[in-house]
């Protein structure tokens, strides 16, 4: 007997009947029909159950897995004579199932059952005894015979192998010819798959005893001419597979089997990737092939008609099938499409199953008695019974979906819910290709939604849904999950969408690894009520797990946390005021600065002043004749009119001070010449020095003048700025504010803003509080001052974080440890920059790319998971956190651009980052 084989890309979902106890299962449990002879296990019971008995008194586990999205695998139980004994944990689907032990680790077949060819490996198998299974079983009917030849390839230079199936008395008449079906595997098979598993022999002894069927040959080969390894191919293409079959196996058949030549007796099917080449080939040789069957394998569409030329004349028969639990919307929806267009066919969905072979037996037994038999074939729909299917738009189409946010689990065959409550549409939309689920065990990182990735459809030409012109922001998910892939450059593919084009491709190389959730962000604008992406094979077929599209104007930052904070951003001169920037002005073009605008507006109800508000830059010259209003008044005029709250920043900093604040007349204290006070003196002024009274009154006057004049309008004050020292023991830092007033200068300023605006909120400002040292000043500085009546109203931690640093533990440890101090929280400069390389460095990861792009999209994949963590322990704490401000709108106008740190790229493109934190709010 020929070797059995099975199929990879079996989905093997439960049809509806639920688990049960171990006391409600039904001890009725009888071997399994593909047992080696006089074995007992396993066995199956006729609730569909399975139980598997392995003697192995010395292993430590033993496992079953079964494959499959529901079926997945269990631990068998160790019995004190050491057979290890179970029974599986879910009922399973009618038909053919494979499976391999685990032992220790260690994958093996099971020696108890015949084995099975399939995902390029031997496995064993299992058969679940179906309810319509008379159609393929062996009875007391003429058989026909399945024999092997062997036929030279010059173009693979290669001896190959084909099974031909000759139907029950092909020997007795001589002069009898026949038409002939080639019928095509699946991925991961070989030639033996369609009369072992597939039982296509049975079927056809059976149909033709019926008179249901025309007697005709069936020609089963190995559809690839590539080297095979475990798990898959390094690359697949059809044409070369074409040569063969077409210039080689073809005339082969014709010269050594009494054939009927001509093109009305030659069909072709095949299941799966089979369906894929069947189409593929049918459709670019049309002068040998007049009847077309698609097995789970794709669709024949209005397109594909309209493209190929001599379709309407030269095709008698179009068939288009899948399990119910695949996607028979589509099947539906092409039907009517096709009949529409004027071209008979025939859908069929098999009830109750998925991609699996109870699906293509079924399949053949529909399609086989619609060939060879007249030119008008019946267009027909046949539908399981009785569940019905609602029929959707055809893919080529473009379904419609549904609301103004579209979420496509590809490969999914029922509706999903992710982690964070969003519902997800099955697989729809697709233009070719198939699809396919994982392991339910198999552990993908970088994810909340793992099942999201499990499924997946690949080999598809395009995709495309109907929804409203505008502006979008797509999210394409990927995976590497296929074993035949392994390592970068081994699925290589191309894809366009609405003027952007992705060359070379790939999934593993953007994620960094195999089982690794990646997703690509890209910014669409649609104009025609079409979202679509053509997709081109290189190196492997193409792939996708999941596809979002949330329209621009549908995630606004400050809508998102709406009743929890406010969410803020520092914006430079140029984007807040109306005035044409400078010639010379080179950072933005117009255009960008333009854009700038529309994104603070969009996303941001508060402000802060980058840089205006600074001493140096409001105040360059001592007198009053010395104060530089124009920009400060425009940002707080940008401010009022478009009702946000505005952020004063900042009042006394040791740094941006200009040199004329420290001048006077007293000389400088010695210094020992240390190469640390070297460094320090050229960093600020170090001529005379003011008197503490000098110092303090220029303090009072400036804040007194500055704060006034916004009395009323800006709302929050950065009071002081960074005092706290750095390391060693000093409380404070060792700035010229301190060595010419002492330690009280940080309790006068807040003094002197507090008479100069009594309502507005002041705050303490300082970075670097993720440290737990830094935190400890910190705390001990404001209940110092608290102790002295200074108006300490909030505490800002600017929170200039990186991708890698600070932890989860250690963001909400910061703001429990500042929860102490009773006064409300402001994240007052967020950013985190994607460097793992300090805090206060500017260059990152990405700057260091030559990959092509992975360590960039592994970088913005780790900032974006970053982001979110904050804001879960923001939105946590939200009782005492009372506003959150990005330290700038996007990275082409950040301080430390070279890190790519905030929400937005440099043309305001939403980053992975920004998805995250709109997720985190969990509204």
């Amino acid at each position: 007997m020929l070797k059995h084989s099975t199929v990879v890309v079996a989905i093997l979902a439960v049809a509806p009947l639920p688990a049960q106890t171990t006391d409600q299962i039904a001890d009725d449990f009888h071997p399994s029909v593909l047992n080696q002879p006089s074995v007992q296990f396993p066995q199956v019971n006729s609730q569909r159950y399975a139980k598997f008995r392995v003697v192995a008194p010395q292993a430590q586990s033993v496992g079953v897995s079964l494959g499959g999205r529901e079926r997945g695998g269990f631990e068998l139980e160790k019995q004190a004579d050491g057979v290890w004994v179970g029974v599986s944990e879910k009922p399973l689907d009618e038909g053919f199932h494979y499976y391999h032990l685990t032992v220790d680790g260690g994958t093996f077949s099971d020696p108890g059952t015949l084995s099975f060819y399939g995902s390029t490996r031997w496995e064993s198998g299992i058969e679940v005894p179906a309810s319509d299974r008379e159609f393929y079983s062996v009875k007391d009917v003429p058989h026909g015979r399945v024999q092997q030849i062997l036929i030279n390839s010059p173009s693979t230079g290669a001896t190959r192998r084909a099974l031909v199936y000759t139907p029950p008395g092909y020997e007795a008449d001589v002069t009898q010819r026949y038409p002939v079906l080639y019928l095509q595997h699946g991925w991961g098979e070989d030639e033996t798959a369609w009369s072992n598993q597939g039982l296509c022999n049975l079927i056809m002894d059976n149909l033709i005893a019926e008179e249901s069927t025309r007697p005709f040959l069936i020609v089963m080969t190995y559809g690839m001419t590539n080297e095979v390894r475990f798990g898959g191919l390094r690359d697949f293409r059809i044409e070369p597979f074409e040569t063969v079959l077409v210039n080689e196996l073809i005339p082969y058949i014709d010269q050594h089997f009494r054939t009927l030549t001509d093109r009305e007796h030659r069909a072709m099917a095949g299941l799966s990737m089979g369906g894929m080449e069947t189409k593929a080939i049918t459709l670019r040789n049309l002068d040998l092939f007049s009847h077309i069957g698609l097995f789970s394998g794709g669709l024949i569409t209005p397109a594909d008609v309209e493209q190929t030329p001599g379709f309407r004349e030269k095709v008698n028969v179009v068939f288009c099938s899948c399990g119910s639990r695949e996607n028979p919307g589509r099947i539906s929806a092409n039907h009517h499409a096709l009949n529409s267009a004027g071209i008979a066919n025939v859908a069929y969905v098999s009830p109750d199953t998925a991609h699996e072979f109870l699906t293509w037996r079924r399949s053949l037994r529909q399609f086989a008695p619609l060939l060879f038999v007249h030119k008008d074939a019946p267009s027909t729909y046949l539908a399981p019974s009785p569940r019905s299917v609602k029929p959707q738009d055809s893919p080529d189409e473009a379904p419609t979906v549904a609301g103004s946010v579209v979420r496509i689990n590809a490969g999914g065959y029922e509706p999903y819910k992710d982690a964070h409550g969003e519902k997800w549409s099955p697989d729809q939309g697709f233009l070719g290709g198939a699809t396919i689920d994982r392991d339910p065990a198999l552990d993908i990182a970088g994810t909340e939604d793992q099942e999201l990735y499990r499924s997946e459809h690949y080999a598809m030409d395009s995709f495309s849904v109907r929804i409203p012109s505008g502006e979008y922001a797509a999210r394409l998910h990927f995976a590497e999950t296929f074993e035949g892939v392994y390592g970068p450059g081994e699925r290589v593919f191309s894809f366009r969408l609405h003027g952007r084009e992705y060359k070379d491709f790939d999934i593993w190389k953007k994620a960094g690894g195999p089982n690794r959730a990646y997703i690509e962000h890209v910014p669409v604008t649609i104009e025609d009520g079409v979202f679509r992406i053509d997709f081109t094979s290189q190196v492997e077929n193409p792939a996708i797990n999941a596809i979002e599209l949330i329209p621009s104007g549908a995630t606004s930052l400050k809508d998102a946390y709406a009743g929890e904070f406010p969410i803020g951003v520092a914006v430079n001169r140029a984007t807040v005021s109306d005035a044409p920037l400078p010639a010379n002005y080179r950072r933005r073009s117009p255009e960008l600065v333009r854009a700038d605008k529309t994104v603070v507006l969009k996303h941001f109800n508060s402000i802060t002043a980058e840089n205006d508000l600074k001493w140096e830059l409001i105040h360059p010259r001592e007198g009053q004749e010395g104060y530089n209003w124009r920009p400060a008044d425009d940002f707080v005029d940008f401010g009022i009119q478009n009702d946000m709250l505005i952020v004063g920043h900042t009042l006394v900093w040791h740094s941006q001070t200009p040199n004329w604040v420290f001048r006077g007349t007293i000389p400088p204290p010695e210094q020992p010449d240390t190469r640390r006070n070297r460094f320090s003196r050229r960093l600020r002024y170090d001529g005379p020095r003011a008197s503490r009274e000098e110092l303090l009154a220029r303090m009072r006057q400036h804040i007194h003048t500055v704060v006034g004049r916004y009395k009323g309008k800006i709302k929050v004050w950065d009071v002081v700025n960074e005092a706290i020292a750095d390391g060693g023991q000093d409380l404070l830092r060792d700035s010229l504010w301190r060595q010419i007033i002492g330690d009280d200068f940080i309790n006068k300023a807040f003094e002197y803003a507090h008479e100069a605006d009594p309502d507005a909120l002041l705050r303490y400002n300082d970075y670097g509080l993720e440290n737990p040292a830094k935190r400890v000043k910190l705390v001990k500085l404001v209940k110092s001052l608290q102790e002295q009546g200074a108006p300490v109203m909030a505490i800002g931690t600017q929170t200039h974080i990186s991708a890698t640093f600070p932890s989860y533990e250690e963001m909400e440890r910061t703001i429990k440890d500042l929860e102490e101090l009773g006064l409300p929280i402001h994240i007052t400069e967020l950013d985190v920059n994607t460097s793992v390389r300090g805090q206060r460095l500017t260059t990152a990861d990405i700057t260091e790319d030559v990959t092509g792009g992975s360590l960039v999209d592994r970088a913005f994949e780790g900032q974006a998971e970053q982001y979110g963590n904050l804001f879960k322990v923001l939105k946590k704490h939200r009782d005492s956190v009372k506003l959150v401000t990005f330290w700038g709108v996007n990275d082409g106008v950040s301080w430390r651009s070279g890190g790519k740190p905030l929400l937005f790229d440099e043309h305001n493109s939403p980053k992975p980052a920004f998805f995250s934190v709109i997720r985190a709010v969990g509204k």
